[in-house]
């Protein structure tokens, strides 16, 4: 059964109801006219972000005026609308609208925006880069309403989109406030204060943090002369078989710094027992991916780069790398081989985010990325919330250099300045950090539910707007059927005149 048709609305393609402007200029000839290309406008929101000098452009370019809309032809699913207020020139990507007495064009803006249209855009095309032309998008059936009822139902809109604007940015301020939070934390348990009570409750675990050094030299002596002692068999096997291939490399001593001399970076106000170490002292290996460019494969081992890296969640992302042969996987040493309680760093580009390896799965990175093998005697995930500290990223922005990409060079990186505690209380902060962080996890999910509810109701305005049921019909109001019978009257007259 069909819906019935609002009182005064009718039935008509979008090419009935408006035309674009076709004017093409040389962005030269207004040099100082503002400039909007594709990057200027958020894709979903219809807001402009920025612009540029024509001057700075040389392809031609479309003319816009005040009140024209803008609708970006390239990649529809972006989604890339706009209306303006003020005259310029943007990219020939856009095709603009002019004002008409058929379509309020702050109502055509809306109509541009549904997800009814977006998906129909969408789908006339296929490719990386799928293009609409007017034509197209022409064919677009739409139900008109009276000129005066899409100026109410712009009214409304506006009116409900302001309260949803509101709530959504209270949601984001709540976000926001929350990462706030979540660096407090880190603060306070890397200062001493979040675990103060514990400390007075269990002296008895208070293993002074030089004491714990010691212990990790010494591990670290013997692991070493275990290493060297494997070398020199791998030699001799070497040796014995016609030194094929390449010698075996020597196990490098990883060298403690002079505690003596080692100064806080900040003021802290720690228990005695807490003191100020270099990364590289509490680490087996402080190392970066393969520096040649690895083969790629099929299938094989998944080869991780920066862009696998989910900063948002300190994750790997395994679904969108490519594959390198088994055989070169097991060629790489051991110490790039990251293994479950490694922590991966990023050193270059969006550097300083960290991930802790849970998992045992075979994969390689590139050298963008650093890896971080801690003692047995240091409580992984207690470190990993440490590397995910301002006080550490500050660190890591201090010593970054470079331009273009700003890069931690591994020298830095084993140089970071961290305080130490013991054992027992690295395994302290990390079960109040963990739970925590569930609790300001869950508050963030609920977030993000009602971020995406709130855009379902957006939707849901937009469909009642266009349907005829987001405000009631005027009986008075000129049919949207006769406007455009008028119009065609109009344009057949001026054509028999020519």
């Amino acid at each position: 059964m069909t819906a019935q048709i609002p009182q005064g609305w009718i039935y008509c393609r979008l090419s009935n109801a408006v035309h674009p402007r076709n004017e093409k200029v040389a962005p030269q000839d207004f040099p100082e006219m503002p400039f909007i290309g594709m990057d200027h406008i958020k894709p979903q929101t219809m807001k402009i972000i920025g612009q540029v000098p024509s001057s700075q452009m040389k392809s031609k370019a479309s003319r816009f005026y005040a009140g024209d809309v803008l609708y970006g032809r390239l990649r529809p699913y972006l989604n890339k609308v706009a209306q303006v207020n003020f005259d310029g020139l943007a990219s020939a990507e856009f095709i603009v609208f002019p004002s008409n007495d058929i379509i309020c064009n702050s109502f055509l803006k809306y109509r541009l925006n549904s997800r009814e249209f977006v998906s129909f855009a969408n789908h006339l095309n296929e490719g990386d880069r799928p293009r609409v032309n007017f034509k197209q998008i022409g064919d677009f059936q739409i139900l008109l309403p009276p000129l005066n009822e899409q100026k109410r139902i712009v009214e409304k809109i506006e009116e409900l989109f302001s309260e949803l604007d509101a709530g959504v940015e209270s949601l984001k301020a709540a976000q926001a406030k929350l990462k706030l939070y979540r660096q407090a934390l880190l603060k306070q348990a890397f200062e001493g204060k979040l675990t103060e009570q514990w400390r007075k409750e269990n002296a008895d675990k208070l293993e002074p943090a030089e004491q714990l050094l010691e212990r990790i030299k010494q591990e670290r002596e013997a692991r070493y002369q275990k290493q060297l002692d494997d070398w020199k068999t791998a030699v001799k096997e070497w040796e014995s078989q016609g030194k094929p291939g390449k010698k075996p490399t020597k196990p490098q001593k990883t060298k403690f710094s002079n505690l003596e001399k080692l100064e806080s970076p900040i003021t802290l106000s720690y228990d005695k027992n807490w003191q100020w170490v270099q990364l590289k002292n509490i680490c087996y290996e402080i190392t970066d991916g393969d520096h040649q460019a690895p083969p790629k494969s099929d299938f094989g081992i998944p080869f991780i780069t920066i862009s696998n890296i989910d900063k948002n969640n300190n994750t790997i992302d395994f679904s969108e790398t490519f594959f390198v042969p088994e055989t070169y996987f097991l060629s790489l040493p051991k110490k790039k081989k990251p293994i479950v309680n490694d922590i991966l760093y990023t050193v270059t580009g969006s550097f300083g985010i960290p991930v802790l390896i849970t998992h045992e799965k075979d994969f390689c990175f590139q050298r963008h990325i650093g890896l971080i093998r801690p003692s047995k005697h240091i409580f992984s995930k207690w470190l990993y919330y440490l590397l995910s500290s301002d006080l550490i990223y500050s660190q890591a922005k201090e010593k970054s250099t470079g331009t273009a990409q700003k890069t931690v060079s591994l020298s830095s990186l084993r140089e970071f300045e961290i305080p130490l505690c013991s054992y027992h209380e690295q395994l302290e902060i990390s079960d109040l950090l963990d739970y925590q962080f569930s609790e300001i996890e869950k508050m963030e999910a609920e977030i993000k539910i009602s971020l995406q509810k709130s855009e379902i109701v957006r939707q849901s305005i937009l469909k009642k707007a266009f349907s005829g049921q987001l405000i009631p019909q005027d009986p008075n109001d000129e049919p949207a059927s006769v406007l455009l019978e008028r119009i065609r009257e109009e344009k057949a007259a001026t054509k028999n005149k020519k």
